[in-house]
Order: C-alpha cells, then sequence, then structure tokens
C-alpha cells in the first residue's frame, strides 16, 4: 500500500499540472477585459460602464517584461477571443502600444481598448485604456503614437514563442 502512494501522488500531481495547462486564463473574471498573458491583473478602474463592458477607465498588470512589443503582439490573441478587433501596433522592445476596438450592441459608437506596455526584467507594466468613439469621426489617439504608425519598429519581429529572457 506504502508503494501506491508516490505513484498516486505523482498521478494527481500530473492531473492538476495538466488542467492548469488546458485552462489558460483568457479574461479578467466577470469582465471582457483580455488578460495580459504572464501578466499578474492588479487592479480595474471603471469610470463609467460597467465592470463588463468599461467605457471609460483601465485595467493593469504587472510582471516580467522583457519584450514590450513582444508582449503586445502576444496579447493579441486574447483581445480577439473576447470579440476585439486589431487596429494598430507600434512601438519598440521597451515600449509598445497596440489598439483593439469594439462595437456597442445597438449603437454606432466603438470601445476602443489601447494597450500600454512598458518592459522591465522584473515589474513591466502592461495599462489597458478603455474609451469610446464614433467610428469615422477619426481614431481615438494611441497613447504613445502621434503618428497613428501602424508597421512595427525597424528590427522588430513577429513573436513566434513566448519571449524568453535574453542576457541576463
Amino acid at each position: 500500500m506504502a508503494s501506491n502512494l508516490p505513484t498516486s501522488l505523482s498521478a494527481a500531481i500530473l492531473i492538476a499540472i495538466c488542467a492548469g495547462c488546458t485552462n489558460s486564463k483568457k479574461q479578467v473574471a466577470g469582465t471582457d477585459i483580455p488578460v495580459i498573458p504572464q501578466l499578474q491583473h492588479t487592479g480595474t478602474q471603471v469610470v463609467s460602464g460597467s465592470r463588463r463592458a468599461i467605457t471609460d477607465g483601465s485595467a493593469s498588470f504587472q510582471g516580467p517584461v522583457y519584450d514590450a512589443l513582444e508582449r503586445a503582439r502576444w496579447s493579441e490573441a486574447n483581445f480577439e477571443h473576447l470579440g476585439w478587433t486589431f487596429e494598430k501596433i507600434s512601438g519598440t522592445p521597451r515600449q509598445a502600444t497596440a489598439v483593439f476596438v469594439k462595437p456597442v450592441k445597438d449603437s454606432d459608437v466603438q470601445r476602443v481598448a489601447t494597450l500600454d506596455v512598458t518592459a522591465d526584467r522584473r515589474d513591466g507594466v502592461a495599462t489597458i485604456h478603455f474609451s469610446t468613439r464614433t467610428p469615422g469621426s477619426g481614431a481615438a489617439p494611441a497613447s504613445g503614437d502621434p503618428e497613428g504608425a501602424s508597421a512595427p519598429a525597424p528590427g522588430a519581429s513577429s513573436p513566434t514563442k513566448p519571449e524568453t529572457p535574453a542576457d541576463g
């Protein structure tokens, strides 16, 4: 009986690990706010709208970010999974901005989510700023992107795998 304990314990641990891998969290609970991969959600501020659909406010995330532009690109899938449409991305490995839009039901208004990511190997920060706009009235200004450039920074590459620390 004692010899079966390590095997049973190993099987239970393996099942728990696999369950965690397949249930990847794509949104902040009770909202349509996408999580930023491998960062911890640290808070949400709702100025207007509801917690479920913020029209003015922000959500903050913190954790290690080695390349801000790569992290912003890596976040696209979570936004798209929740019905957001990618609009543009710009920046550098140190600072990046991505913009996503989502229509408000039964309205001509769009919600805008501007993701700002700042790289830091220990305390990187990602903030999603929420606002609204009427399509055709001009794009909402993206933080840190006054020209509205949509091309990646020179020398930037599209992520093909999760970012890993380069040189320690």
